[in-house]
């Protein structure tokens, strides 16, 4: 099972060090609009897949927590069906899907996954998802604060005893 953060599944972005920080930093400038994952790895950790209108935590290598995710779009393919939109909103500088189906199997495989693109069964889960807040740092390890678009004071997503930076 994935870690909890007050109440909501988190999501942790490539591997533990500088991928996870690249990852997690197109996330936060925007750029990285969507994630894709396998089956196997829900399996695995006896988790369902994600919902539209679900609230993601994402996490850095030190599993602290550096934003809010909601979710906005979730699919289930083939490998080999995977469409441009999404490979594009992955933010990762992918030229096509061509070259995003050729160099995203690694990452799994990397994991232990035997990755077999042209099995239909083998399936992708991909999500779009919207940044809802940021953490921002105030020079306090022990504070948690978000910064958020906007202005509203009353966010659901705030932390308990945390507030919303403006």
């Amino acid at each position: 099972m994935w870690p909890r953060v007050d109440g909501y599944r988190s999501l942790e972005l490539g591997a533990p060090g500088e991928q996870s920080r690249r990852l997690n930093g197109l996330v936060l400038d925007g750029t990285k609009r969507a994630a894709a994952g396998i089956r196997a790895e829900y399996e695995d950790e006896g988790e369902s897949v994600e919902r539209v209108g679900e609230v993601l935590v994402l996490l850095d290598s030190g599993r602290q927590e550096i934003g809010r995710l909601l979710v906005t779009g979730v699919i289930e393919c083939g490998f080999n069906e995977v469409p441009w939109d999404f490979a594009e909103a992955e933010g990762e500088g992918f030229t096509s899907v061509e070259d995003w189906r050729a160099r995203h199997p690694r990452v799994w495989e990397g994991e232990g996954h035997i990755v077999r693109p042209r099995r239909r069964s083998y399936l992708v889960r991909t999500a779009h998802s919207r940044l809802l807040a940021q953490a921002v740092s105030r020079g306090s390890a022990t504070s948690s604060q978000f910064g958020k678009p906007g202005g509203a004071d009353n966010n659901p997503f705030s932390p308990p005893g945390g507030s919303w930076a403006t």
